[in-house]
């Protein structure tokens, strides 16, 4: 008897030993996770960033990238395109970096981009404007990519079922997507989504990322909807909104 009652102290003694070792660490953790989450570091000077004299040039080059893809862009559709709006965002900003609990949280870096936004509507349906654009853009070196991707002489989008249709009739989401994505070695990026029938629910969203922290100096503006869904339009022609971006500036990440 006096052997067993000998052996369970010895074995209650191990588990009780056991948890409080195992308490000690998870409360070790915790510890860590809090000291490593505790402080948030200042984000960067993102105004510093943008206005120093790197990346003043760098947005420039970017301002001149744009046009001249815009002016590429609009010399492919000729007379058959009339500009409806326009939206232009330049923006430098950071993202708040957390990578999990046990890991120490930080900033990114600064990250610089401009984008424009135009609207056409064009005559002719979507899906021979779209071959057009999508067939000037493979000469001019571009690279497509993304499920939405045409080419040239084989568009994935659908003629419309009569060339009077109402363009206001039918809710966006009832058109099939008609969407080319194309990408230059220098990675300005090109996203153009051609319409037939246009709801006046459209929303054209930007393609900037999102920041925690912006420069007070940058611009972010939406094209105008309303412009584009609401004014009257010659029967059979379609609607091309076009945005492209331009990441002109990235700095290593900040912690």
């Amino acid at each position: 008897m006096g052997t067993m009652n000998f052996m369970a102290k010895r074995v209650a003694k191990w588990f009780l030993g056991s948890v409080a070792s195992v308490i000690l660490v998870i409360l070790g953790l915790v510890a860590w996770g809090l000291f490593v989450h505790g402080k948030l570091p200042s984000p960067p000077d993102v105004d510093k960033v943008a206005g120093a004299a790197e990346v003043r040039a760098a947005q420039r080059t970017a301002v001149r990238d744009v046009e001249a893809v815009y002016t590429t862009l609009e010399q492919t559709m000729g007379g058959r395109a009339a500009q409806r709006a326009e939206a232009v965002s330049d923006m430098c900003g950071v993202v708040f970096r957390d990578q999990g609990f046990f890991r120490r949280v930080g900033w990114s870096g600064v990250r610089c981009q401009r984008e424009v936004m135009r609207a056409y509507v064009l005559d002719g349906p979507r899906a021979e404007n779209a071959t057009v654009v999508a067939v000037a853009l493979e000469a001019g070196g571009w690279f497509r990519n993304g499920p939405g991707a045409v080419d040239p002489g084989t568009p994935q989008c659908p003629a419309p079922a009569s060339s009077t249709v109402d363009a206001t009739s039918t809710p966006l989401g009832d058109e099939p997507t008609c969407r080319i994505d194309a990408i230059l070695p220098s990675r300005v990026s090109l996203c153009a989504e051609f319409w037939d029938v246009l709801g006046r629910s459209a929303y054209f969203p930007s393609r900037l990322r999102s920041t925690v922290v912006s420069s007070t100096t940058g611009t972010t503006t939406h094209i105008d909807a309303q412009a584009i869904t609401n004014a009257p339009r010659p029967p059979g022609s379609s609607v091309v909104i076009v945005s492209v971006l331009a990441p002109y500036f990235t700095q290593q990440g900040h912690s």
